[in-house]
């Protein structure tokens, strides 16, 4: 029960901080979660919370979706995705975390460039198929693999709102793949859905906080907070025994 209701905990935070800044809920609790279950485990039960709360948001901002933009990165995205289920199902679980842990810090370093300087990137095929194949791969194995798309996506679409939907139209059809792929290795069980249950309670109640602080909290502050946070939980993952 306390492994239950530290899921809900630590799901509630990385709802809270979704919904406040717009990212960080996978890397925020594929960082806890590892810590109090299996790293397989916590990955299939990240990837659970992703799909049901991008139903949620597809759902809301379906008509904002660019699906000419998302087409290439997220065909490339769909096909690398089985390699990195295929890593995380079959690959030692303590090299897996250090190289979570690097993934971590090499994206908290890119997030804090990104928020100094403007970053240019050309939305054409080739950084398409770059970006979703590399966002495809660290999906697969953590369920980490927003930033590639968002940069991409960043600079692709005409809004906010397109840019968010068609974000979220990626992410939920990626892991609706992630979750087929679970299924045909058998990783999916009952206790696992327990884990998700408790989980998507915590998501859920988070999340809607979270929307309603966004317009009381600094949000430049709060993505360096996440960022710094990101950071240095990547180096305890990277040192960890």
């Amino acid at each position: 029960m306390t492994e239950k209701v530290l899921t809900l905990v630590i799901c509630f935070g990385g709802g809270l901080i979704q919904g406040l800044s717009g990212f960080g809920f996978a890397m925020f609790v594929m960082f806890f979660i590892p810590f109090i279950m299996p790293l397989k485990v916590a990955a299939i039960v990240t990837g659970l919370q992703t799909f049901f709360m991008g139903t949620y948001v597809v759902a809301k901002f379906r008509k904002h979706i660019n699906y000419k933009i998302a087409v290439v990165p997220l065909v490339s995205s769909l096909v690398l995705v089985p390699i990195g289920v295929r890593f995380l199902v079959f690959g030692d679980e303590h090299v897996l975390k250090k190289i979570l842990g690097v993934t971590i810090v090499v994206i908290s370093i890119f997030l804090y460039i990104k928020g100094k300087k403007e970053i240019k990137i050309k939305t054409n095929v080739k950084n398409g198929i770059l970006a979703g194949s590399l966002s495809g791969i660290m999906s697969g194995m953590f369920n980490v693999g927003g930033p590639p798309l968002v940069v991409y996506y960043l600079y692709g679409t005409k809004d906010r709102l397109s840019y968010k939907a068609t974000l979220e139209f990626s992410f939920l059809t990626r892991s609706i793949m992630i979750v087929i792929m679970h299924a045909i290795y058998g990783n999916i069980n009952g206790n696992i859905l327990t884990f998700a249950l408790y989980g998507g309670a915590g998501t859920i109640v988070g999340n809607l906080l979270g929307l309603s602080m966004f317009q009381k909290i600094n949000s430049k502050l709060l993505h360096r907070i996440v960022i710094l946070l990101m950071f240095i939980l990547g180096c305890l993952l990277i040192i960890r025994k």
